[in-house]
């Protein structure tokens, strides 16, 4: 009997350095937490690849993030702080989307960026209500036809420069407001230098610049509300963060 009891006592070490080995890997499992960020720019987490939508498994918008987690936390892909920590730029991204008001307590009301653009746009939009008001029943012959066509070509490096820049908007009132402008640009493009037999075209020409007046008055009157909106969101802010500040000082 005691011929095996070194093989015994070899056998139960064996078992106790099997079991505390597999205590530690438990303990110090490394594991893989996936992000993605959406058309949105909200960023998204997941410890399962295949919980990630097809368009967004591959390419830049997703990344691979490696962690080392007790067996208590493996199946929480992120904590809120963590989240919202690495979410800080998903959420700055979204400001403006939901309206003048804003989403975060960084930014109330329109940025300075989107407030700047608001007012370029108007100050468009008022020269092409301008000129619908201007051509308006006028005869459709060549001088005239010449002199729209040159105003239009006048305006049409900076139209295009400010429908590039309201493109990358999310606030709601300057997204149709690069709708509107858009559309017209495109027509602007198209347009053809104007020649003495081009009596369609002139009339042509000369109705759509009236047509265009009226979608470019309610723009602006969208416009200039969203910059009302703004400015008393942020005063609202204003005031509140300054009773907030005698309170606590009192």
């Amino acid at each position: 009997m005691t011929t095996h009891r070194p093989a015994y006592w070899a056998a139960i070490s064996l078992i106790i350095a099997l079991i505390a080995l597999i205590t530690l890997n438990q303990g110090t499992a490394q594991a893989k937490i996936y992000k993605y960020r959406d058309d949105q720019g909200k960023l998204h987490f997941t410890d399962d690849k295949n919980n990630i939508p097809p368009q967004y498994r591959s390419g830049p918008q997703t990344e691979e993030l490696r962690s080392i987690t007790s067996p208590s936390s493996t199946d929480q892909p992120a904590t809120p702080s963590s989240a919202g920590a690495s979410g800080g730029d998903a959420k700055g991204d979204s400001v403006g989307s939901t309206g003048a008001t804003g989403t975060s307590a960084e930014q109330v009301g329109l940025s300075e960026k989107d407030e700047k653009l608001a007012k370029e746009s108007i100050a468009m939009l008022e020269k092409g209500v301008g000129l619908a008001k201007q051509y308006k029943g006028l005869p459709n012959n060549s001088r005239i036809g010449k002199k729209l066509y040159n105003a239009i070509q006048a305006n049409l490096p900076t139209k295009e420069s400010l429908v590039a820049k309201l493109a990358k908007s999310k606030e709601s009132a300057l997204v149709s407001a690069h709708s509107v402008l858009q559309k017209i640009l495109a027509s602007d493009q198209a347009t053809q230098p104007i020649k003495p037999e081009m009596v369609r075209a002139i009339r042509n020409l000369i109705n759509r610049i009236v047509s265009e007046g009226p979608a470019q008055a309610a723009m602006i009157k969208k416009l200039n509300q969203a910059l009302k909106d703004s400015e008393k969101a942020k005063a609202e802010a204003e005031k509140k963060k300054a009773q907030e500040k005698s309170e606590s000082s009192s």
